[in-house]
């Protein structure tokens, strides 16, 4: 039983030192893709023109609840359209070669392309955040603080939760590098159409409701419109979250297996 521990130990310890590894790595490659000034003029400044865009569609409908409704899923959208772009990015390893130097390390490889990936996270909160305070405020939106705050919440949580779908599905990217971009921008694509960021949810066939379920984004954004509406008490919202960071971690967990495989078959590849 001792070994059997020790064992634990030892191999959490190198996934986590490989993971931190990964991320320097992520952090480098963001920071030569962008400065202050690009990311602020450039990525920011387009992700608020996304969500105006969609509030404007809202004023075009005419009701504060449709701007709201079309806004806030946009908010949650931009965020998560950035973490997915870990598909693109996981297969950047493939592409540039460092995958065969890699696997001369004790370390699993799964956790270098996953901290690797990370590197979308802090933008994708920051992104959703500063578009949850600023749009309101150019609709002149009356939303209460701690709803303003629970937003907040919901950004975090859905950058974290949609990074363990995303990593897992970046597994395919790995293994097939070629199909990085049609897979990522197909997996942005069925998030606006099934999971009720964008198109309600309830306008699809049960069946369909059933498998936006196992998207974590589904169970946020939802969560988020039961608050406004009043539907539901805070209790009952975060329990919401706490659904979506499970299903995040069986994912990110799933993730691992595969793209393990995937990035032991590249190598041999």
């Amino acid at each position: 039983m001792p070994n059997i521990i020790k064992r634990i130990f030892l191999g959490a310890r190198s996934a986590l030192s490989a993971l931190f590894a990964g991320v320097l790595v992520g952090t480098g490659d963001y920071r030569n893709a962008y400065s202050f000034k690009t990311w602020t003029l450039g990525w920011v400044l387009r992700c608020l023109f996304e969500v105006t865009l969609y509030a404007l569609l809202g004023k075009f409908i005419g009701s504060d609840e449709a701007v709201l409704f079309l806004s806030l899923g946009r908010i949650l959208l931009v965020g998560t359209a950035e973490v997915v772009m870990c598909v693109q990015s996981s297969a950047w390893e493939f592409m540039e070669n460092t995958l065969p130097a890699n696997a001369t390390t004790a370390a699993p490889l799964w956790a270098l392309v996953a901290g690797r990936g990370m590197q979308w996270i802090p933008s994708a909160i920051c992104v959703s955040i500063l578009a949850s305070l600023i749009i309101p405020v150019i609709f002149q939106l009356q939303i209460p603080l701690s709803t303003q705050i629970y937003v907040g919440v919901c950004c975090v949580v859905s950058a974290f939760s949609m990074y363990g779908f995303s990593f897992c599905v970046a597994s395919i990217a790995v293994r097939y590098p070629s199909l990085r971009n049609p897979v990522g921008n197909a997996t942005t694509y069925l998030i606006i159409l099934f999971c009720g960021v964008i198109v309600p949810i309830k306008v699809w066939p049960t069946a369909v409701q059933a498998v936006a379920g196992i998207i974590p984004i589904t169970h946020i954004t939802q969560s988020i419109r039961d608050h406004i509406a009043g539907a539901v008490d805070l209790g009952f919202s975060f329990q919401s979250l706490g659904l979506a960071i499970v299903i995040g971690l069986v994912w990110f967990t799933l993730g691992a297996v595969l793209m393990q495989r995937s990035v032991q078959h590249a190598i041999l590849k």
